[in-house]
């Protein structure tokens, strides 16, 4: 039996050998041709001092063009059908920079960018009503955070977030829950949460806080963030993209809400509130 073993491996081995093919082939693939377009980042607050736009293009798999920062483009903003600024590019660095605008709410703004030789580029969003708030406590024991609010009857997403005023470092964790997600973008300790089970009604939504250094008296920041809903949609898949490690993990796809384009324009607003730990 070892004989006959022998022998049928050796005659596998010389069949294999004599081809000079089977251990090296050569296929050919004909690649398309890569067709750049604009890839876009911008990400603003109802008021801060300026806004910024990332502009950068595609580049294909094949190019010898290592660098997807697009200098020259142009970026408009619009107020509904009026254009309200024209961006300004910071050197040679793709970012462009205009001064700080305050955004209406529930306006529509149009983001359009430019560039020679590509598509035009668009995205609309809607300035999200200012978080109305109306009563919210910070239990040192549980390390629980309890807020009560009123939420309208549109597509809503909220971002929270918790800082002690004095003596501490920076933001209190909060660890995601039955309606709350971390966020990839806001932070770890930032929780994002959508309103479908309480649209348009007044809501208490609870956070626990895995750790904390807080006392009895202390006064706490509470932010409470509402954002459009493409930013949720990024937020989650690039969550799901920075956690995806491994040679055989599926590849994630970020979502864009830029016609013709990539990229991500989203709006905040945000509502400031001031809470007294208690006991």
């Amino acid at each position: 039996m070892k004989k006959i073993t022998y022998i049928f491996l050796f005659g596998a081995l010389f069949l294999l050998s004599s081809c000079e093919d089977f251990f090296e082939q050569t296929v050919t693939i004909d690649v398309p041709e890569h067709e750049p377009k604009l890839g876009i980042t911008a990400i603003w607050n109802q008021d801060q001092d300026s806004l910024a736009v990332m502009v950068s293009k595609s580049v294909g798999a094949l190019s010898d063009d290592q660098s997807s920062i697009l200098n020259g483009a142009s970026v408009k903003l619009f107020e509904g059908e009026n254009l309200i600024s024209d961006f300004r590019e910071k050197e040679t660095s793709g970012i462009y920079y205009t001064e700080g605008i305050h955004f209406k709410e529930n306006q529509t703004y149009k983001l359009e960018v430019s560039a020679p030789n590509m598509n035009t580029v668009t995205a609309t969003q809607e300035m999200p009503s200012a978080p109305e708030i109306l009563e919210s406590h910070f239990f040192v024991k549980k390390g629980k955070l309890s807020i009560r609010f009123k939420d309208k009857p549109t597509e809503d997403v909220y971002s929270v977030e918790l800082q002690k005023v004095k003596n501490f470092g920076g933001s209190i964790y909060l660890d995601p829950n039955g309606i709350s997600q971390e966020s990839a973008m806001d932070g770890y300790d930032k929780s994002i949460f959508l309103d479908d089970t309480f649209n348009g009604k007044e809501t208490t939504q609870s956070f626990f806080s895995s750790y904390h250094n807080v006392i009895k008296g202390d006064t706490l920041n509470l932010y409470l963030t509402k954002v459009t809903k493409e930013y949720y949609f990024f937020d989650q898949a690039y969550l799901k993209q920075v956690n995806s490690l491994g040679p055989f993990s599926e590849p994630i796809i970020l979502p864009s809400n830029f016609e013709n384009g990539f990229g991500l324009f989203a709006l905040r607003n945000q509502t400031q509130f001031e809470v007294i730990a208690e006991e």
